[in-house]
């Protein structure tokens, strides 16, 4: 996991130099006051619920823009279990503070709570149904491409199912 984390954070910094991170500082902003975006992305939780192990599942986001530098908002993510009678899904509420706002290029952290929910029915498991809560910590890139831009982001969650997530997807300014 730790292998993971310096990956994605080496490849962030990489692509911030490439994106003109040291562009002047007179550009136009990607997200602004008021701004509201949603995303939607492919997820990959590293120790999702009880079984512990790493799923894929699909993530709806919607975020407001507070300040030019702070935003806040959603996101639902469902996991495609392998597992019959077997369901996973969480809520995260998160706000994002923007080091980078300029230029097509977006670089925040952030942080925010979680909702973690596993669900069990049917002969195999027991009929259970399991809500833990946890704290959010991460970083994101987002490159604007005109009406939509792309995203990477990936966090750490401590307490609930106390996982590494990492988050790859598209927003639309609406």
């Amino acid at each position: 996991m730790k292998r993971a984390f310096y990956f994605v954070f080496t490849g962030l910094i990489v692509l911030f130099h490439l994106s003109g991170f040291n562009q002047p500082a007179n550009a136009q902003f990607v997200t602004d006051v008021g701004d509201i975006t949603m995303g939607a992305g492919i997820s990959q939780g590293s120790s999702v619920g009880h079984l512990g192990d790493s799923e894929f599942g699909v993530t709806m986001q919607i975020f407001y823009g507070i300040s030019e530098q702070i935003r806040g908002g959603g996101g639902y993510t469902y996991y495609f279990i392998g597992e019959d009678d077997l369901g996973a899904n969480e809520f995260n509420f998160d706000g994002h503070y923007l080091f980078r706002n300029r230029d097509n290029a977006l670089f925040y952290g952030l942080a925010g709570i979680n909702i973690s929910r596993i669900l069990a029915d049917g002969d195999t498991w027991e009929n259970v149904s399991d809500r833990r809560f946890g704290l959010n910590a991460g970083v994101g890139l987002e490159y604007d491409l005109g009406n939509f831009s792309l995203f990477g982001e990936p966090k750490f969650t401590i307490g609930g199912w106390s996982q590494f997530l990492i988050t790859a997807g598209a927003r639309l300014r609406i």
